[in-house]
Formats: structure tokens, sequence, C-alpha cells
């Protein structure tokens, strides 16, 4: 069996493809991995075949807009205006990546292709042959209707009653599918059919097998969705092959009992500096030992540091979180996933999107508090978030529960009878 796999985003959007990957390749799958080209070293050090997207994806994101958009700086117009300005200079970039998932496809012919939710053409392939495509999302509430939320169009994703919620999955759908429909217009002709709007429409949203790499102790599968919907559990990669700490860090640890993880990954923000340091004034006022990983930029190391704090640079999560106590986080659902499955309480600084539905969905889950987006951090409104972190030993007794609930998920064999 021949797999490709296409993924588009950071690297949150990556690392479940990747485990995915790895999980067939041991099961005798031949595996492709196409992901954004920063991606290359991270696929091929696995030993999997790779084709990088184009870069210049990723780098829009690491723009001025790129960071107005996800670090939470300035007002709702000035959020809506960074999304158009995204969606322009993307457009061009997004046909480009389209045609690449089409010469791709034909050149391998695959007998599966595994997608993420911002790729286009293999909705397109699964229309003409169905059963061929599967969307893999690893996260809830995107495309797929959840009663209790809205979509993740809508920030915060509250709950405004029954209508609201449906209304937002079906004008989000919609809104994708004329995009998509626009985009792949030279696809479509080039295909022996030719798929109607609503064949889209129908194809993503009720039709595609889907797998929710979700963890089902944090998101339980809806009785109310369709038979093609699947929760599978939490997927992750295997342990880092060429990583080693350095001695200070290994020091560091081996002179602090209790410690705290800071991390935004791979979100960016227009005030690193700022940020950091409203961070690491509340850690010094609460004397509270932390590694604060500086990872994509969104945190900023800085000189003459405290001798209970230290910077690191991607330092692998499966690592160091067996290590810490809690983690402070940006909420992505890799590292809620993996913080979790640690057994480490989290305090979450949403960024965009899915990110706060993480946060309530920790916070309602008793797994730490819930935390104020990355645009309202301060000082003021950190410290009582972080002392009750600290201190409240309930989150940690819930998080150790849920360690162990999901230590019998997503075991391989259930997994690959969904894909065969």
């Amino acid at each position: 069996m021949r797999a490709l796999l296409f993924s588009i985003g950071t690297r949150g959007d990556a690392e479940p493809f990747l485990a995915l990957a790895e999980l067939l390749k041991d099961h005798g799958w031949e595996v492709i991995c196409v992901f954004p080209e920063q991606f290359r070293s991270m696929v091929q050090e696995t030993g999997i075949a790779f084709h990088g997207f184009d870069k210049r994806f990723l780098e829009l994101l690491a723009s001025n807009t790129g960071k107005t958009l996800m670090g939470g700086s300035g007002g709702f117009i000035n959020k809506i205006n960074a999304l158009l300005r995204l969606g322009r200079d993307s457009w061009k970039l997004q046909s480009t990546l389209i045609e690449t998932q089409k010469v791709l496809i034909q050149k391998y012919a695959p007998d599966k292709v595994f997608f993420h939710p911002k790729c286009v053409y293999p909705i397109l392939m699964e229309t003409v042959h169905p059963g061929t495509n599967i969307l893999v999302c690893p996260i809830p509430c995107i495309v797929h209707k959840v009663n209790e939320y809205t979509t993740m169009g809508i920030k915060g994703n509250g709950n405004y009653g029954m209508l609201l919620n449906s209304f937002s999955y079906w004008a989000t759908n919609w809104i994708r599918t004329v995009v998509f429909f626009r985009m792949a217009k030279k696809q479509r002709k080039d295909l022996t059919s030719h798929p109607s709007l609503r064949d889209l429409y129908q194809t993503l949203v009720h039709k595609t097998k889907t797998l929710y790499t979700i963890s089902p102790s944090l998101f339980p599968r809806p009785q109310y969705w369709s038979n093609h919907l699947y929760v599978t559990g939490f997927l992750t990669r295997k342990r880092s092959l060429n990583w080693h700490p350095e001695e200070n860090l290994l020091h560091f640890l081996s002179n602090h009992e209790k410690i705290l993880f800071v991390s935004f990954g791979s979100m960016t923000n227009r005030e690193p500096e700022a940020k950091t340091n409203a961070i690491l004034n509340v850690l010094r006022k609460h004397k509270i030992p932390a590694i604060i990983n500086t990872s994509w930029g969104g945190l900023t190391a800085t000189e003459n540091c405290n001798h209970h704090l230290i910077f690191v640079d991607n330092i692998p999560y499966e690592w160091v979180f067996p290590r810490v106590y809690a983690v402070v986080h940006h909420g992505g659902s890799g590292t809620t996933h993996e913080a979790c499955k640690h057994g480490c309480p989290s305090l979450i600084i949403p960024h965009i999107v899915d990110q706060f539905f993480w946060n309530k969905r920790i916070a309602s889950l008793g797994l730490g508090p819930q935390g104020v987006p990355i645009n309202k951090l301060s000082e003021k409104t950190l410290s009582p978030l972080l002392l009750d972190l600290w201190q409240n030993k309930k989150y940690r007794e819930n998080a150790r529960v849920i360690s162990q609930k999901m230590a019998q998920e997503g075991q391989p064999e259930s997994i690959l009878g969904l894909v065969s």
C-alpha cells in the first residue's frame, strides 16, 4: 500500500501527519510526506520520503501581517484587515500548492491520500474516486458540527445556542467550498467529470472519511455524528533521534524539583520582548523555576536572567514534559495533548482559532485555569493565573487521571483498521 500525506501549516499541523506516516511505515506501507519545505529535515531524519510545499506559505505567517493575525495585536478591524491582506498575498501561492498536490497524486498514484483541511485537490479527487482520500484533522469544530461550540471562524468558540452554532458551520463550510471551487478552477477542468459547487460541499462535509486525531478523553466523539467521522485518539511521534540536552539544562533540572515550562510553539506576535518580560516578572515575583522555550520567536531570550530561569530553543516536548510540573503554552492541539499525556496541568495563552477552544476545554476539565488571550497578557492578568496553576494541586491530580486514560487510546491496530 502506498500513502501520500498532505499537510499545510505550522509544525502543529505537520506533527500529527508525521506520526501517522511513522505508523503506516512501521506496518509496511510506502509513505511520502508533503509538508512545507521548512519541515524537510524533520521528516527526512525519520527515513520517510519528502516533497516540499513552497516555503513562502510559512514565510507569510512570519510576516508582519501574519504576526498581527496570529499574535493577537490590534483590534477587530486590524485583524480583519490582516486576514484580507494575507488572503490576497496567498491567493496566487494557493494555486501553486494545489497544482503540487495534483502533480504528486498523478506521479505516485497512491492507494490512499491523507490530507489536512487546508488542502484542496484531494476534495476534488474524492468526488471522482470516492474512498481514496481521508481527511485528517488535529482539531475539532473546523468542518463538522459540534452542538456546544461554534466553528473555528468565531473567536473564543462560545456557545450561542444550537441554531446559531449550526449556522456558523453551514456558513463557514459554504465559504470554504466557494473558495476551494474558485482556487481549483484549472484542476476541475482537467478531471474527467466536472464536480459542481454542491458536489464539493457534500463531499467535504458529508462523504469524506475523517479522522480526528484527538483524545476522546479531551473531546468525546459526539453521538450524533455520522458514521464516516472518527475520533482516533492522539497520534504521537517516536522520540527525537538527534537531540541531546546541554549540560546547563541538565544542571538546571537537577537543582530544581518543581519546574514550569513556558512555550508559544510556532506562534509569533509583534511584541515578543514585552510578552517575555511580563512572564519573567511574574516568575521572579513568585520565585517559580521555569524553562522558557523561545521556539519560533513568540518569546525571546534575555540577558541577566535569574538562576531559577533558563532559556532553551526548540526543545522536544516528549523529552521535557516528563521532567516538569506544569506548562504555560499557546494551546495548540499537539502541545495541549502532549501536556495531558504526560500529566502536566496547563495554562493556555491562546493566539488564534482552535486555541480558544482548548483554553476553555482544559479549564472545564479541571486541568488548569482558563487563560487570557495573548493580546491581554500582562503582569496583572498573568500573576493570579500562574499562581493558581502553581498552587492548585487538583489540576495535577486531574492531569494524571487524564494521562492514564490517554495511555489506553490510539492503539495502532484500531487506527490501521480505519485506513486500510
